[in-house]
């Protein structure tokens, strides 16, 4: 007597959603970008996302793989590859190539305080550095390996990650780099913003961020390493 019988009528959304888009950069020059994403992979849940931009100034391919529900657990664990190739020819007089994988890991600690772990392997080569180049770039042709951990602690109390309108977001992140490869360094990061309503079609925000690294061992730190505005 203390239990009811409901049929529910379930009509699925299409899950899948494609970006395409057109611009110009001060940094990149024209530049295009397209983009598949999808959130409900074979009826799993899980997400599958491709990502292509083309600039005058820079080509970047990236493909995505998360499994929300890693080991039947509430962890969630993925994959990126990437590929980016960048012209600094104006600025710094050479070229970099970037190819890597990041493997990743997040769970939530509270409602809204995630902590997460990233494994990154990535190889740059930097090349066609011209003759008045600094000695610094210069010292640098070549390949060289980045092997990395990350950690990273989150609170996010925004109403909307996409498109949020009040509340703040707060990000720490440490990285270490050394586990093989050539880089030798540890990371400091925090970022952090806040989105204030004015009224229904205007919102205030302020967002902010700031590091420190240094190289481990007496090692230098790699131009390809460094923060960048």
């Amino acid at each position: 007597p203390d239990k009811t019988v409901i049929n529910v009528d379930v009509q699925e959304k299409s899950t899948g959603e494609v970006n395409i888009g057109a611009g110009f950069s001060s940094t990149d020059g024209v530049l295009g970008d397209f983009a598949v994403r999808e959130k409900n992979l074979l009826g799993r849940g899980q997400e599958l996302k491709t990502r292509l931009t083309v600039a005058a100034r820079r080509k970047q391919a990236e493909l995505g793989f998360t499994e929300p529900y890693f080991l039947d657990r509430e962890l969630a664990a993925g994959f990126d590859l990437y590929r980016i190739k960048r012209d600094f020819i104006r600025e710094s007089s050479y070229n970099i190539n970037t190819k890597g994988v990041n493997f990743r890991a997040s769970y939530a600690l509270q409602e809204k305080l995630q902590h997460a772990f990233t494994y990154s392997l990535r190889e740059n080569n930097v090349t066609d550095v011209r003759e008045d180049a600094s000695i610094y770039i210069k010292r640098q042709i070549g390949t060289n390996v980045n092997s990395s951990v990350a950690q990273s602690l989150t609170y996010d109390s925004r109403n909307n990650k996409f498109n949020p309108t009040s509340g703040y977001y707060i990000g720490a992140v440490q990285e270490l780099a050394g586990l093989g490869g050539d880089s030798k360094y540890l990371k400091h990061e925090l970022k952090a913003s806040y989105y204030y309503p004015i009224d229904a079609k205007w919102t205030a925000s302020i967002l902010g961020s700031g590091g420190h690294m240094f190289g481990l061992g007496g090692e230098d730190i790699k131009i390809n390493d460094r923060f960048y505005v």
